[in-house]
């Protein structure tokens, strides 16, 4: 069993070493890109175990949610590009704010969910804001220009702003 933090703090990859084969679970490689949207997620320890899932000698991915198995050249060529969907949608939030975007409209601009399903199941809302505030509080620790947003917006958005960290470590 492989710790492979980041979709959420206690997520494992089976890995079958005599069988050359890993099941990567979330790693789904769908064109949705990579979910960190819970509250113990993190989007720094996403990448990091992206990358152990690649260091295993196994042949065979299997990933979860309609995409199946994988070999390794496959798998190694399609999670570069599902992981960087993680750098679209910051470079897309950066330019939101960049342009004037408020806090209390910007969980409406569709970096995770189209606004037609927000507004189909609204129990999505929250996920959306969970996964913006990662964005942002990774944003701010790269760019300490967008702690004062990164702020507002946890304060204007969350009635318990500790949800947003909240970890069993």
């Amino acid at each position: 069993m492989i710790h492979t933090p980041g979709h959420c703090e206690s997520f494992c990859c089976p890995y079958f070493p005599d069988e050359g084969v890993i099941v990567v679970g979330d790693y789904d490689l769908t064109s949705f890109g990579p979910w960190y949207n819970n509250a113990d997620s993190n989007i720094d320890e996403m990448l990091e175990s992206a990358e152990k899932t690649l260091a295993v000698n196994a042949e065979h991915f299997i990933t979860l949610h309609h995409k199946g198995v994988f070999t390794r050249k496959e798998y190694e060529e399609q999670l570069e590009a599902y992981m960087n969907i993680i750098f679209k949608r910051e470079q897309r939030l950066k330019q939101l704010i960049d342009d004037g975007v408020p806090t209390t409209n910007i969980h409406y601009q569709e970096l995770f969910y189209r606004r037609k399903n927000l507004d189909q199941a609204p129990s999505l809302i929250g996920f959306e804001k969970i996964g913006i505030a990662k964005h942002l509080e990774r944003l701010q620790n790269l760019y300490p220009i967008y702690k004062e947003y990164y702020e507002q917006f946890v304060q204007e958005e969350f009635k318990a702003p500790e949800f947003v960290h909240y970890s069993h470590r």
